[in-house]
């Protein structure tokens, strides 16, 4: 392997970059596992995240969570409490592209759209929010609470939108 060294970071060759750029482009390929960081290392990592957004150090919870999505971007449940986190900082717009991912990667789970809708509802697109609510109620499958969320959520939403209308 012929490398470059600066400032004492190994820098890979132009042919391993070139292998890299095939294998995340075509295989799928994660930094995860291009790195060698097992599964239960990405769950401890997920562990600390978990337990800062619980304790409200959301910009500590922002970090771990950027860190996780950047080496496993697969992996919905990161996407989802990158999400939640920038929600939690009513940082809306960056938590509804994360929940847009997070959909793109799991299109059956009802609660990235479901969390959407609340972004869009404190950004003031009720038209947005239903859309995204439609979307839950659509993919909810076997979850009867997202499902029930949704359905009361859109509710109130449209007898609002009737009530302004009169």
């Amino acid at each position: 392997m012929n490398k470059e060294t600066t400032e004492n970071v190994e820098l890979p060759s132009a042919d391993e970059l070139a292998e890299l750029t095939t294998a995340f482009i075509n295989d799928g390929l994660t930094f995860k596992a291009s790195k060698g960081i097992s599964d239960a290392d990405m769950e401890g990592i997920y562990s600390v995240g978990f337990n800062l957004y619980n304790s409200g150090k959301f910009e500590e919870a922002e970090k771990v969570f950027q860190f996780l999505c950047l080496f496993d971007h697969w992996n919905q449940k990161y996407w989802m409490g990158l999400g939640s986190t920038r929600q939690m900082l009513k940082r809306y717009s960056d938590a509804l592209e994360c929940y847009s991912y997070a959909a793109l990667i799991n299109i059956n789970d009802p609660m990235a759209p479901l969390h959407a809708a609340s972004c869009c509802l404190a950004m003031g697109d009720s038209d947005k929010a239903k859309s995204a609510l439609k979307c839950a109620i659509k993919y909810s499958g076997d979850n009867a609470d997202a499902k029930a969320r949704a359905e009361a959520l859109l509710e109130f939403l449209e007898k609002k939108g009737d009530a302004v209308k009169e």
